[in-house]
């Protein structure tokens, strides 16, 4: 997977998936990669490769760009899917 971080080619699409970020995330699960691991090289990993030093963690200072979920994701992937709020640079959507 290495130079595929944040890769959109249409191949690696999800049927019934928009987003890019939740196809790659789930581009990664299909390679059977763990969920932790497809969670962390989506987000942080992601933002390091891209050099963006304010984003990829939670931790204070940086922007806060998040998903609450139902489920725990670090377990069942599908956990992604179900979106209970969202958070944009730090403002409640």
């Amino acid at each position: 997977m290495a130079g595929e971080v944040g890769d959109d080619r249409r191949d690696e699409r999800v049927p019934g998936e928009t987003e890019p970020a939740v196809s790659d995330l789930h581009a990664w699960i299909r390679r059977r990669f763990a969920p932790a691991t497809a969670l962390t090289a989506t987000t942080t990993t992601a933002a390091e490769a891209f050099r963006l030093l304010d984003r990829g963690r939670i931790e204070p200072g940086r922007r806060a760009d998040l998903l609450l979920v139902g489920g725990n994701p670090t377990l069942s992937i599908t956990a992604t899917r179900d979106v209970l709020k969202v958070w944009r640079g730090g403002i409640e959507l």
